[in-house]
C-alpha cells in the first residue's frame, strides 16, 4: 500500500509537469523491428549507462580490496569495510537525491557530474601513493557512492521518458541485458590486465575510458535534448 501511494502520487505530479506517459490498452509484444524505434537519446543513455556501471561494480567486486591491500596494506576484512562505504554512502544519498530531482529536474546535467565524479574518483585511484594503513582512502570511496547514487536514481527513470510507451518494456530490457553483458566481461578484461602487468595503471585506465564514454554519451543526450524540448531537463 505505501509503494502504491507514493505511485500514485508521482503519477499526479508527473501529469501536472506534462510528463505522463500514455497508456496502452494492449499488452506490450516484444519485435524485432522495435529496436530502430528507439531513437537517438534512448542509445546515449544506453551508452552512458553501460559505461558507467562498468566502470563502477566490477571494480567494486574485482579490483578494489585487492588495490587497497597491495597499495595501503590493509588487511582483507579492513578492506572489505572500506568497500562497503561506496554502497553505505549511496543508500544514505538516495532518498534526498529522489526529492531534489522530483523537485528541480535537471537530469543531464546530473548525469554528467556524476559520471565526472566516477571518472575523478579512479584518476584520484591510479595517481594516489602508497601509504601503509591511510584512512584517508575512504574520501574517494565515499564520493564514489555519491556519484554511484546520483547516476543511478537520474538514468533508469530517463528511459520511458524518450521511447515510446508501447516498447518502454523492450527498452529497458535491452538497456539491462547491454548493461549485463557489459559487467560481465569487465571482471575478464580487469583481472587480466592487472595479472598481465602486476600494476592497477591499466585496470584503471580501463575503467577512466568507461567513464569518459559515459560523461561524452550523456552530455550527447543533453545536447539532443536541449534542441527537443528539454523533457529530460525538466523532468
Amino acid at each position: 500500500w505505501i509503494v502504491f501511494g507514493l505511485d500514485k502520487h508521482a503519477a499526479r505530479k508527473d501529469a501536472a509537469r506534462g510528463l505522463r506517459t500514455a497508456a496502452t490498452e494492449t499488452d506490450e509484444v516484444v519485435r524485432l523491428r522495435d529496436v530502430f524505434m528507439l531513437g537517438c537519446m534512448y542509445w546515449g543513455l544506453t551508452a552512458s549507462c553501460v559505461s558507467v556501471f562498468v566502470s563502477a561494480f566490477p571494480f567494486m567486486s574485482v579490483i578494489s580490496s585487492l588495490y587497497l591491500e597491495e597499495r595501503f596494506g590493509f588487511e582483507e576484512s579492513a578492506a572489505g569495510s572500506i568497500v562497503s562505504n561506496i554502497n553505505l554512502v549511496s543508500a544514505l544519498v538516495a532518498p534526498l537525491l529522489g526529492l531534489f530531482v522530483d523537485r528541480f529536474g535537471r537530469r543531464p546535467l546530473l548525469l554528467v557530474v556524476s559520471a565526472g565524479i566516477l571518472c575523478s574518483c579512479h584518476v584520484a585511484f591510479l595517481l594516489l601513493p602508497r601509504c601503509h594503513h591511510c584512512y584517508w582512502i575512504l574520501v574517494p570511496y565515499c564520493l564514489m557512492g555519491v556519484g554511484l547514487s546520483v547516476y543511478g536514481g537520474v538514468i533508469w527513470p530517463c528511459i520511458p521518458l524518450v521511447v515510446d510507451s508501447s516498447i518502454t518494456g523492450t527498452a529497458f530490457g535491452l538497456t539491462t541485458a547491454l548493461q549485463n553483458f557489459g559487467m560481465a566481461v569487465s571482471p575478464t578484461i580487469l583481472t587480466a590486465l592487472h595479472s598481465a602487468t602486476k600494476s592497477f595503471t591499466l585496470p584503471f585506465l580501463y575503467m577512466i575510458a568507461c567513464c569518459i564514454i559515459g560523461i561524452f554519451s550523456a552530455s550527447c543526450v543533453w545536447i539532443i535534448d536541449w534542441g527537443s524540448g528539454q523533457k529530460l531537463w525538466r523532468a
